[in-house]
């Protein structure tokens, strides 16, 4: 008899509740803050350098499952990367990753193993509003009330009335800090993960929510030959 099994995959950031909670609420494309551009820069420190793997495949994999997370697993149209290889022929240390997703909304990645901050941040600009989140600060979560809107001249969205383009009209509101109750993402996971043995049920980061990650992190990989290498200079 086949005993049934039931894997997960190990993305402790996608289990933390300022961002499975708190932020997607805020961040929503089709909710509060509008259209949305997610910049994530959570991998920049000097870190222990792999040879086995570059800095996007070894830091990624976890922005990435945040990223599908928020916007409901979509499939990115577009995927860009840059990288540079500085300590090692082959290996970048230094990768940008952008994804495009249907709806005008894009991500970029910025990760490093070569950087002389500590950085785990991540900054979602909405139509509406824009949140930042910075994993090592004390205050983790805060949404601004700002924005940029067309100014229409003679009715709604009439921008043909206007010979010389479009004017904006910019907001700048209050910044909300909300309490947000921290739980060890580790423990959220680990609970999770039981329960779903449990019940015998699907984890959220199982097989088909890995499967996508991998395939995005492929879809990035540079051609043989194409990983180009730089010097470090004083």
């Amino acid at each position: 008899m086949r005993q049934q099994t039931t894997p997960c995959c190990d993305h402790r950031p996608y289990f933390c509740v300022q961002l499975s909670r708190s932020l997607c609420e805020e961040t929503d494309p089709c909710g509060r803050a509008g259209r949305a551009a997610l910049r994530l820069r959570p991998a920049l420190n000097l870190e222990r350098i792999r040879s086995d793997i570059d800095a996007l495949w070894n830091f990624a994999p976890h922005d990435i499952s945040i990223i599908q997370y928020w916007l409901g697993d979509p499939e990115p149209i577009a995927i860009g990367r840059q990288g540079m290889a500085y300590m090692q022929e082959g290996i970048d240390d230094v990768v940008f990753l952008n994804l495009e997703y249907p709806k005008k909304i894009i991500a970029n990645i910025h990760v490093s193993w070569l950087d002389p901050q500590k950085v785990r941040k991540m900054i979602i600009v909405g139509s509406r509003k824009m949140v930042v989140y910075d994993d090592i600060a004390e205050n983790k979560l805060l949404i601004y009330d700002k924005g940029i809107d067309r100014r229409a001249i003679l009715g709604e969205n009439m921008d043909f009335d206007n010979p010389e383009g479009p004017q904006f009209a910019y907001r700048t509101g209050d910044i909300l800090m909300p309490e947000v109750k921290f739980a060890e993402p580790v423990r959220v996971e680990a609970e999770h993960f039981l329960d779903c043995i449990r019940n015998s049920q699907e984890p959220l980061t199982g097989l088909a929510h890995a499967r996508t990650v991998v395939c995005i992190l492929e879809r990035a990989r540079p051609l043989s030959g194409d990983v180009k290498h730089g010097n470090l200079t004083a």
